[in-house]
């Protein structure tokens, strides 16, 4: 048996090949799309009902995510009760999100249970009763979660980044205040659902142990015409984003650390150059061993964590960097962190760093496609932007092939320091 000499690092290469599970699509009689990903060893299925009725759709704060919170609390002849008693009985799972773009609805069940679940998604989805009951005791806790989480400093940065990127007044920078938790009711919830819970408007994906049998299914119970509604709603007008201030403190008294943020407004995954910033953002602060977590936690030790990335919606994107920091350590954290993106927008990334980071993201990628149900968030990802996996494809050929050469271009061209709006919230102290 050979000894293995751990002192020594194995040798690194990068992944030569990955294999896509590319999504069958059929299309039900009323228009639907369905993505099949017949994948997977164990007898298990997960369905994603995906509609475009996210908060950029709604005329009144908290309407969008309350209608798809609410589903699950009575629907058809069943009450919340009977319909968590039912998912409970068939060990099956039942969960809503929803975001700025999608809310949807997924069920992981058993195969041999699916013809008893569909139906009862079916009724939860078409037909759900919003009773004033549950609606407010809903309310009444997610006011209660409001007033808590505002007292923390990552989630007031949050809300205003948002508001500092896009303004108040655009669908992407607007966050519920407190009093639109005394103005919400359950008629702007039924409006809301009526208009946008239909076959028009949402698309279908099936994972696991999928049966010609579950597709004739869908077809019964999700592909009727009678569910088109009014079809897919229009698009709202693009909002112009205007000019905010670049650099804002909010104060909040005793906090012991602060909560910071940088960021610009960019582009979506659409673009041609959003891959290319991915692939820059993960050497910046996307991974523990990058330059941001080496400079700000290993060498400074102003935080425990720190991260970059860009963010994709269907209307936008951003860049960002966040964190917390000590109270005493802003203004310093703050400089090293535009000291950082100084180097990668002025020198070439190193090519032992850039090979290195090459294979933690083919890496992260191969993760990201192990399994039925990862790989249908895959092709959601991809269904919500009416891309194809040629996508993933590109994305694999890219990361292969980009040099240091390119990526300090496009560095140059979308990350220059004093485009930046520069947040930090937390005590004066610092200032």
């Amino acid at each position: 048996m050979p000894i293995v000499n751990r002192k020594k690092q194995p040798a690194t290469h990068l992944i030569e090949n990955l294999n896509f599970h590319e999504p069958l699509i059929n299309i039900l009689p009323n228009g639907l799309p369905v993505y099949v990903i017949n994948a997977g060893s164990q007898d298990v299925v997960k369905i994603d009902f995906v509609f475009r009725a996210g908060s950029w759709f709604e005329e009144k704060p908290l309407a969008a995510r309350y209608s798809h919170k609410m589903l699950r609390e009575g629907a058809g002849s069943r009450t919340s009760a009977e319909i968590a008693e039912t998912i409970d009985y068939f060990g099956a799972y039942l969960d809503t999100s929803n975001d700025q773009d999608f809310s949807t609805v997924s069920l992981f069940s058993l195969t041999k249970y699916f013809h008893e679940l569909l139906p009862l998604t079916e009724e939860i989805i078409k037909n759900p009763h919003f009773p004033p009951k549950e609606f407010e005791v809903l309310n009444m806790k997610q006011r209660q979660k409001f007033l808590i989480k505002n007292q923390k400093v990552k989630f007031i940065a949050r809300r205003k980044f948002y508001d500092l990127l896009y303004s108040d007044y655009h669908p992407y920078g607007k966050s519920p205040q407190l009093s639109d938790y005394d103005n919400i009711n359950i008629n702007d919830l039924e409006s809301f659902h009526n208009e946008y819970y239909g076959a028009g408007n949402c698309f279908i994906i099936i994972s696991g142990k999928v049966t010609d049998k579950m597709i004739g299914m869908l077809e019964k119970h999700f592909g009727q015409t009678d569910w088109l509604r009014a079809g897919r709603p229009e698009e709202k007008l693009i909002f112009p984003i205007k000019s905010r201030e670049k650099s804002c403190f909010l104060e909040k008294e005793s906090a012991v650390q602060s909560a910071i943020r940088l960021g610009k407004v960019l582009f979506n995954k659409t673009h041609a150059d959003f891959l290319k910033l991915k692939i820059l953002s993960t050497i910046l602060g996307g991974y523990f061993g990058s330059r941001l977590m080496s400079s700000i936690r290993e060498e400074k030790g102003f935080t425990y964590g720190i991260g970059s990335g860009m963010a994709s919606m269907q209307h936008s994107g951003y860049f960002f960097i966040a964190s917390e920091v000590g109270s005493d350590v802003v203004k310093e954290a703050i400089q090293e962190i535009l000291r950082e993106i100084e180097i990668i927008i002025s020198q070439p990334v190193p090519e032992e760093e850039l090979n290195l980071v090459k294979n933690y993201i083919l890496g992260s990628f191969q993760r990201s496609l192990d399994g039925p149900f990862a790989l249908s968030d895959s092709v959601r990802s991809l269904a919500e932007y009416g891309l194809n996996i040629d996508y993933y494809k590109n994305y694999i050929a890219l990361i292969k092939s980009v040099t240091a050469e390119e990526l300090l271009e496009t560095a140059q061209k979308h990350l220059d320091p004093g485009s930046f709006t520069v947040l930090s919230v937390g005590s004066k102290n610092h200032i």
